[in-house]
């Protein structure tokens, strides 16, 4: 097969999440801390994508800065899995899923009951506006990237996710 019938056939398998938009429940963010087993502040070592049925499905490996949440016996957390990514340069990009990348460090609001997913899909992965380092953690802003999601039910639309200081996130 030639690479183009290969490239147009891998687009006739992805169509249907192509198509579809992003919907999803607004959470406050004291949803978003009830709903998460863990909240860290993680940075993104590696990044490996690999199909899982008809979808490309993404596992980080990342490393905890600062651990602010962890219910107990879910102590150890190290990986995170998400829909999304590249596999031999096919990617398959999810209309309102976070875009990690090696060496981001993000405030991570994490379900790791059987394994780590993101809570409330890119609501749950707050990104830093510079690097953090112990001397100015207190001192970054974080924001969510809210690109493609499309919100429904009533309420505050992004739900208290406007930029904000660690602190402020976490009280």
């Amino acid at each position: 097969m030639s690479h183009h019938i290969k490239m147009i056939f891998a687009l006739f398998l992805l169509m249907p999440q192509i198509l579809m938009a992003t919907l999803m429940k607004p959470y406050s963010l004291a949803e978003l801390k009830e709903k998460s087993t863990h909240i860290a502040l993680i940075e993104i070592n590696r990044c490996q994508s690999q199909w899982q049925d008809r979808r490309i499905v993404s596992v980080c490996e990342f490393q905890v800065l600062h651990q602010y949440q962890a219910k107990q016996g879910q102590e150890q957390i190290n990986t995170l899995f998400f829909f999304g990514g590249e596999v031999d340069g096919i990617a398959q990009q999810i209309s309102g899923a976070p875009q990690l990348k090696v060496g981001d460090q993000v405030l991570a609001f994490l379900d790791c009951q059987k394994q780590c997913k993101i809570v409330g899909f890119s609501q749950g992965i707050w990104y830093a506006e510079q690097r953090v380092t112990l001397e100015n953690l207190n001192q970054v802003f974080f924001a969510p990237r809210l690109d493609g999601v499309s919100f429904v039910g009533k309420g505050d639309v992004l739900g208290g996710m406007q930029r904000r200081l660690i602190l402020d996130v976490l009280k």
